[in-house]
């Protein structure tokens, strides 16, 4: 029981010296068991958490470090999930950091301004300003805009009916009428070899080893067609 409890304290202590990226990725190059690395995933689950309840700031930190092991472990549901977390984070930083400056100067901040009052990079803050909405990891931001229009949508019908409020029932009608249309620039990728039929579903579904095969297969035929032509 007692080297158990020594081994247990050891493998704990042993993971709070990894504090750094490059240190995650050096403890990776040795090849430790699945089993340990799960435990170093969950380790460091909780550091994000903790950062993120006594608001210390080192959220990013962790979940990059987290990232490299739910790479190691090949978990690329959780890799998904966390890098959508990450981008909801990042969202509201931000979003707080523009309202901060906007509601005392009456205009909006630098790139510089918000990287430096969110504790995120430079090159975050640009990218995440540069892409907005559009970025791949977004759901879970686009889901809360979905919950308030539909909220929002609610209060103007009842508004509406409730105080024969002509105003509140067009702005019910009109958010109606565009939740109906169909999302502009949709497009349906599709590729096709003879019989078989591939969606970007199906792609996204696929492990990132056998996209990146592919992908390779792709470009070297698509090299080689060129120089023949």
């Amino acid at each position: 029981m007692k080297n158990n409890t020594k081994k247990g304290l050891q493998k704990l202590t042993q993971f709070d010296k990894l504090n750094t990226l490059k240190e995650i990725k050096d403890f990776l190059k040795t090849n430790p068991d699945k089993k340990t690395v799960s435990k170093l995933k969950f380790h460091l689950e909780k550091k994000i958490n903790e950062s993120y309840l006594k608001k210390e700031g080192n959220e990013n930190k962790f979940i990059d470090m987290t990232i490299e092991c739910l790479l190691y472990l090949k978990q690329h549901n959780d890799l998904d999930f966390m890098r959508h977390t990450v981008y909801e984070i990042n969202n509201q930083k931000i979003t707080i950091s523009i309202q901060k400056f906007a509601s005392k100067y009456f205009c909006f901040p630098t790139v510089s301004w918000i990287a430096e009052d969110s504790g995120l990079s430079r090159n975050t803050v640009h990218k995440h300003l540069k892409k907005g909405l559009k970025n791949d990891f977004n759901s879970l931001v686009k889901g809360k805009i979905d919950h308030m229009t539909l909220d929002a949508m609610a209060k103007l019908y009842v508004i509406g009916t409730t105080q024969s409020n002509v105003n509140a029932l067009k702005s019910f009608i009109e958010l109606s009428d565009k939740l109906k249309e169909k999302p502009p620039n949709t497009v349906n990728n599709l590729i096709q070899i003879n019989n078989l039929k591939i969606t970007n579903e199906d792609l996204k579904n696929l492990p990132q080893e056998t996209i990146i095969e592919i992908e390779r297969l792709i470009k070297n035929n698509i090299f080689v067609n060129e120089k023949t032509n």
